[in-house]
């Protein structure tokens, strides 16, 4: 399951059996092979043999396992053994394939539930659709009602039904699923954990606390998330609750409200937590006196949550890791929408929302793309795990992992949001045949983990009409922020824990040489140093949580036999109310200067015009410029060179 940043506590356990009273359950632990448990049935066309019991991560195959190549179930905690079908594993006729559970006695029960945890993508393919049918009987399996259609899930999920209309009452209920492939070779379904029960009157379950991982210390937060009902009765009212560590629970009485059963409610406490301390924070959030009374259940009422509070954060640089091709359809279809939406977020520029790295593959046939590279396919198969293209991974997967179509503002806006417990220093320096990225990473928290800096050196814009890349099947003609070497490899520079006050530096010259040429297959790396950009990144290559992102322009050094300057000076540094930029231009040259802040906002820019061979020199006015360090960027002709103002007022 991917997981985001800004952590949704997913309540593990939400049915319980205290307060409730048990009328059938079944978890399919107890059964062999593939048979069923006694007393349920199955009715199919399939070649398989349809509905099974098996391990639901064990390779499919006729007498065993649940999981095939395209449907591929997780694990699901506490469990070994599931219920399932998979039409993927045999692309067989699976329409109309039922699977019917034994009687259940709910007779005296006004009012029952049933819960199951269910693992079914509702997908498509060659334009069939898989469906999924829960169906209830009250005599013995006659006949049957209809009680949904159930929705698709990324990985196991709880569902819960109120089941009163059809069973409340009733001594001969059956409960079914109907799974129907369209027609067509669909993946399939597993479930586990099957409850038939009479609920509790007041029950409300916490579900998610939105918190972030890491905290500033003497900033507000407040504390939202969802619960939700499992008791039989509307709630009315409730008191919510939060503690912090070992201290005072603070309680806002809420009432007004009409949080029907298996409804959830989205809660938000009217009282801020500020924190005052730096370290680990443990938050507890529930509910209590519900509809003026005890909560039935107290084992699932409480959402615990564990903060790092930081003596301060970064402003979050979302990281968007894209997967693509030359010869992939889809993948040109996607790409436009993709590179505005990364466009109108500044990506890979000063101020940036996004660093951006796409990464081209080999595949589909005839598999030519002439920026792959076996580092492409490790980040991909080996690090991701990821079986097809286009697809994109932000932050490690943790705020986004999908079709590039399912990526848009707000996810981008909340993956930035997020505060980021380090910070990225970098410069990117050409140097000959060489690029030197060069910085350091501030740990304002203390991260264990397996933690890397990694290094991407990408070419901003590819054409094909540059002759160097051939005709390409899929029809595009330009490709952005394309991945054509990781700088310090796939496994990073190591950082490994990282210490809050600590400074880890790095320093990565990373030699092209071999890349150059021309023609299809033949990696061609930038014909105008201009157009490349080294991408940072500070990554768990365990979790592979992201904790921070960056970029840098790569600069020609002033020695380089392909810049355009000889000197550069830059006197006084620190400065007060002005300096003077001293330089010495090889020939006659455009010249612009720009000055940027430590976030990446501009606070001068000034075009020179043409300036002759020789010497020259600039005075910048920086008595409107706040204490702080800078950055500045001399720009001659194509060519940029960067250096540190430090202003003193």
């Amino acid at each position: 399951m991917k997981k985001t940043l800004l952590t949704l506590l997913a309540f593990a356990g939400i049915f319980s059996m205290n307060a409730q009273t048990s009328l059938f359950s079944e978890n399919f632990e107890g059964t062999s092979g593939i048979a069923l448990p006694a007393g349920w049935t199955n009715t199919s066309n399939a070649t398989d043999g349809g509905w099974r019991t098996a391990s639901p991560t064990a390779a499919y195959s006729a007498s065993a396992g649940l999981s095939s190549q395209y449907f591929t179930l997780n694990a699901l905690a506490g469990s070994t053994r599931s219920l399932g079908t998979n039409d993927d594993g045999c692309n067989c006729d699976k329409s109309n394939e039922t699977v019917s559970s034994p009687v259940i006695n709910c007779s005296g029960q006004s009012t029952v539930f049933l819960s199951f945890d269910m693992f079914y993508f509702e997908g498509s393919y060659n334009g069939a659709n898989e469906s999924l049918t829960l169906k209830v009987s009250n005599n013995g399996g006659t006949s049957y009602t209809n009680v949904a259609t159930l929705t698709g899930v990324p990985d196991w999920t709880n569902m819960i039904f109120d089941i009163s209309s059809v069973a409340a009452n009733q001594s001969n209920v059956m409960i079914a699923f109907t799974y129907d492939d369209g027609a067509d070779w669909l993946y399939g379904v597993g479930l586990d954990n099957f409850s038939v029960y009479a609920p509790a009157q007041r029950d409300i379950a916490g579900l998610t606390l939105d918190m972030y991982s890491y905290t500033a210390n003497n900033t507000p937060y407040t504390l939202g998330g969802t619960m939700k009902n499992l008791g039989a009765v509307a709630v009315n009212s409730m008191d919510l609750n939060y503690k912090v560590d070992n201290g005072t629970v603070i309680t806002q009485n809420l009432t007004g409200l009409n949080v029907a059963s298996l409804a959830t409610y989205n809660y938000s406490h009217g009282t801020a937590w500020t924190p005052t301390t730096t370290g680990n924070h443990t938050i507890k959030v529930w509910a209590s006196n519900i509809n003026g009374g005890a909560d039935a259940n107290n084992s699932n009422d409480t959402i615990t949550f564990v903060t790092y509070t930081c003596s301060q954060v970064d402003q979050r640089v979302a990281l968007y890791e894209g997967f693509s091709s030359s010869t992939c359809g889809p993948c040109a279809a996607a790409n436009p929408g993709l590179h505005a939406l990364l466009v109108a977020n500044n990506a890979n520029l000063p101020g940036g929302k996004v660093a951006v790295v796409k990464y081209q593959m080999n595949y589909p046939s005839p598999g030519n793309d002439p920026a792959y590279t076996t580092e492409c396919n490790t980040r991909h198969t080996t690090f991701y795990g990821i079986g097809g293209i286009p697809q994109g991974e932000m932050d490690g997967g943790y705020s986004f992992s999908g079709h590039p179509a399912g990526l848009d503002q707000s996810i981008i806006d909340a993956a930035t949001a997020v505060p980021a417990p380090v910070k990225i220093n970098v410069t990117a320096i050409y140097n000959g045949a060489s690029i030197t990225v060069a910085g350091s990473v501030d740990a304002y928290a203390n991260i264990n983990g397996n933690n890397k800096v990694m290094i991407a050196l990408v070419e901003d814009h590819i054409n094909t009409a540059d002759g160097g890349h051939g005709t390409q099947s899929n029809g595009e003609t330009d490709w952005y922020e394309v991945m054509r070497k990781l700088g310090n490899g796939t496994n990073g520079s190591n950082i490994g824990n990282m210490t809050d006050g600590a400074n880890y530096p790095f320093n990565v010259a990373t030699t092209f040489t071999g890349y150059t040429g021309s023609g299809t297959g033949t990696p061609k790396i930038f014909t105008n140093i201009n157009q490349m950009t080294a991408v940072i990144w500070v990554q768990d290559l365990t979790s592979k949580v992201v904790y921070q992102a960056g970029f840098a322009d790569v600069v020609t050094a002033v020695n380089d036999v392909m810049s355009p300057l000889s000197t550069f000076d830059m006197f006084p540094n620190p400065a007060v109310d002005n300096t003077n930029i001293k330089f010495t231009l090889k020939n006659t040259n455009d010249v612009k200067v720009t000055v940027y802040n430590m976030m990446g906002q501009v606070v001068y820019s000034q075009n020179h015009g043409t300036m002759a061979a020789g010497l020259n020199q600039i005075n910048l006015n920086s008595a409107d410029f706040a204490t702080g360090v800078y950055t500045l960027v001399l720009t001659a002709g194509d060519y940029k060179t960067t250096a540190k103002l430090n202003v003193q007022k």
